[in-house]
């Protein structure tokens, strides 16, 4: 057996690289154990720092040793990760305690460079909840923190007063574009009727204001109680030569199956995730149907490294995928397994190019993550953008 051989056919190793035995993309990608973190499950990367802040899932969670009992932790991507679980190059970021359980995450994210609006470079923006013993009920904030964690405003932006929202079914974004003037942008259900999405944009000062409904998609979907949740939000990029009249506009995706659901009053045909757009000047929304996909997140391409957490693994992986230099402005979706026994055709999780061909939003299959052994029903994905993955090549990833 040749080297390349070996190459090809390398099982998993803690520590270790595994190579691509079959992809939709040609070149080789090689898949790196970036830490051991307890269920990791957002992830934002910082530039400034090189280092990856997570918060993990909650669901049926337990008391473990090796959990970290802060709703946020950091994975230091100077350092190679040792293997064990917890990784050596993971510690708490902040001294914030865990609120985090049940369906409850902290969706991290971090400014890629300075903004006009007063937006700092690694600043981190997260979703906190407090308990008030008082009225014995849980308020619902966006708190704001230094990139190394030390300083933390926990009530930037209350968001239980906001009208009528369900607070935690839940996704959001930081407008690098400009086409939303650099806002925080967030995605949730109506408390009233958790059917219906509700959009609001958060500004520099943390003041919250709503922007627009998004309709319930006209399917059976929502018989199942966490489908169509709000699992993905991004800017598209303002390239009216790539997305048309698009360019701009915000992109939701509400959590869905594609596939033929089999249940006790018969087969059920579920169409996938519900695409949404809203129009950054009007600020209305638009439906545009579904993707035969189970969309966990939409990211604009910066890099050729990405940072995937499995949180069946209880790892955070990091991807080069050098063929990823030819989607760099594009959008790509992460999606995950189908999570429904009985569901066929069984979803591939992996990396779908998302792109709008004047009339629908399609997918294209570009990184299979089953490839690598990976198979976790929920994963997110955050680039490294360039120029900071030359940073990372210099520590030899």
């Amino acid at each position: 057996m040749n080297s390349l051989e070996r190459v090809l056919v390398r099982t998993l190793i803690v520590g270790g690289t595994l190579a691509l035995a079959l992809s939709p993309l040609a070149a080789q990608i090689t898949v790196t154990e970036a830490g051991k973190v307890v269920w990791p499950y957002h992830l934002a990367y910082q530039p400034g720092r090189n280092v990856v802040v997570g918060s993990s899932f909650g669901v049926n969670r337990v008391t473990r040793s090796d959990d970290l009992d802060t709703d946020l932790w950091q994975i230091d991507l100077n350092i190679p990760s040792d293997g064990s679980t917890p990784s050596g190059n993971l510690s708490s970021f902040s001294t914030l305690p865990r609120t985090r359980s049940g369906w409850w995450t902290c969706y991290p994210m971090a400014v890629q460079r300075n903004l006009p609006n007063g937006f700092q470079r690694d600043e981190i923006f997260a979703f906190r909840r407090e308990f008030n013993s008082n009225t014995s009920s849980w308020t619902y904030y966006v708190a704001r923190y230094s990139p190394d964690g030390s300083s933390v405003n926990t009530t930037w932006t209350n968001l239980s007063s906001l009208s009528d929202v369900r607070a935690w079914g839940m996704a959001m974004h930081i407008d690098h574009e400009g086409t939303w003037g650099h806002d925080i942008l967030y995605v949730t259900e109506r408390m009233s009727d958790y059917k219906v999405g509700r959009v609001f944009r958060i500004d520099s000062s943390g003041n919250a204001t709503y922007v627009a409904d998004l309709p319930e998609p006209p399917h059976p979907d929502f018989r199942y109680p966490y489908l169509g949740v709000p699992r993905a939000l991004s800017v598209i990029p303002n390239d009216p030569t790539r997305f048309g009249s698009l360019a701009g506009h915000l992109i939701i995706a509400r959590e869905g199956i594609y596939g033929t659901l089999s249940t006790n009053s018969g087969d059920v045909f579920l169409p996938g995730s519900p695409i949404y757009t809203v129009d950054p000047i009007t600020s209305s929304s638009t439906f545009h149907g579904y993707v035969p996909i189970r969309i966990g997140g939409i990211q604009k391409v910066t890099g050729t490294y990405l940072l995937l957490s499995d949180w069946g693994l209880n790892t955070v992986w990091k991807l080069h995928v050098p063929d990823l230099s030819n989607y760099i402005g594009e959008l790509v979706a992460v999606s995950t397994g189908s999570g429904y026994p009985g569901v066929t055709p069984a979803h591939v999780p992996g990396l779908y190019r998302l792109y709008y061909d004047g009339s629908n939003w399609q997918t294209q299959l570009l990184v299979d993550f089953t490839a690598y052994g990976i198979y976790a029903k929920d994963i997110s994905v955050t680039f490294v953008p360039e120029p900071a993955t030359l940073t990372v090549l210099g520590m030899g990833l």
